[in-house]
């Protein structure tokens, strides 16, 4: 392997620039695992693994383009700050300044989660990669956008493991070290991100612009379990999604969604063959944590100013009404 001169930036994930000199042409790989070669061109040998994010130094380029996966790029010679000199294609890397670092991470961010087909190892670099850019961010605005991205990124990878690896030790010691923002959810038979993980960034970012998408986002994250034919479970569960969402962003970009979802559920409730007998054979304390979320329920949906809401509290008056009845016969 060729060595490289050296480097004129320290080896952090986002050096700053060197005082009193030129900015070299620095570049940061937008790719996982890409390769580094001996040689532009994909038959020359692989010399080394870049990780998404590391960043290089270009020192040379091809004269012409190459066309790779439908990127055309040139091959560039690069060094990295540990020594390593090589060739990589040129469409796996982006031009890197220090002021724009920021929108950078969520540039490749955006890029790699919109992929379809990318595995598990490639996920996970991204989730690491965007964990260490969320705690250089230089903003808080940009940092809580950083770290939804982070998020994100989570769940596709635990997406991208699949049944057959999901035993696999470098997948187990992945989970293992993720295990405060991860739960096993058995009907998916799969790993999901804890939705309360997503409600803790919406509390910590309210003030900022990206709350309602923060927010949204964990509206729409899956629950552990299934409730199946269980009326007292998926009002807990409605209660932990569209309705938490309504109570933080009323006249949010998502409120007539989230409030469509609220009503159909109130109606379907509703209209349940099961009739008056919807409650029968709830435990007590199913039934009075169905009151506390209706009327809890009830009163949101008073302060919301659209027919739909009055028709969903008409829904809740007849659910409370049933629950009533269930709780004097039980």
């Amino acid at each position: 392997m060729r060595r490289a001169h050296p480097v004129v930036f320290a080896a952090l994930l986002f050096p700053a620039t060197p005082a009193g000199g030129a900015e070299p042409d620095r570049r940061i790989v937008s790719a996982a695992a890409v390769a580094l070669r001996e040689a532009p061109g994909v038959s020359r040998r692989v010399v080394a693994r870049l990780p998404l994010g590391t960043l290089v130094v270009e020192v040379a380029r091809t004269g012409g383009v190459d066309t790779i996966g439908g990127e055309r790029a040139p091959w560039l010679e690069v060094a990295t700050s540990s020594g390593e000199q090589g060739w990589l294609f040129g469409a796996l890397s982006l031009p890197y300044a220090e002021a724009e670092r920021d929108a950078l991470a969520l540039e490749i961010a955006g890029d790699r989660l919109k992929r379809a087909g990318d595995p598990f190892e490639a996920f996970a670099e991204l989730h690491a990669f965007l964990a260490r850019a969320a705690g250089e961010a230089a903003t808080p605005e940009a940092r809580a956008r950083i770290e939804l991205a982070t998020l994100r990124a989570l769940d596709r990878a635990c997406g991208a493991i699949g049944f057959r690896r999901r035993r696999e030790e470098k997948v187990l010691a992945w989970v293992e070290a993720q295990a405060r923002d991860l739960s096993w959810n058995e009907p998916a038979a799969r790993w999901i991100v804890v939705a309360d993980r997503f409600w803790e960034l919406h509390d910590r970012s309210a003030s900022l612009s990206v709350a309602d998408e923060i927010a949204w986002e964990a509206a729409r994250t899956q629950l552990p379990g299934e409730c199946e034919g269980d009326v007292p479970c998926r009002f807990s569960g409605l209660g932990r999604t569209d309705v938490r969402y309504l109570e933080r962003h009323p006249r949010g970009a998502h409120a007539g969604e989230a409030l469509a979802n609220v009503a159909a559920a109130l109606e379907e409730a509703v209209g349940d063959p099961r009739g008056a007998a919807l409650f029968a054979g709830s435990p007590r304390e199913d039934l009075e944590r169905t009151r506390n979320d209706l009327e809890k329920l009830k009163a949101l949906l008073a302060r919301i100013d659209d027919p739909r809401a009055g028709a969903a509290r008409s829904a809740a008056d007849e659910l409370l009404a049933r629950a009533a009845v269930a709780g004097e016969k039980g």
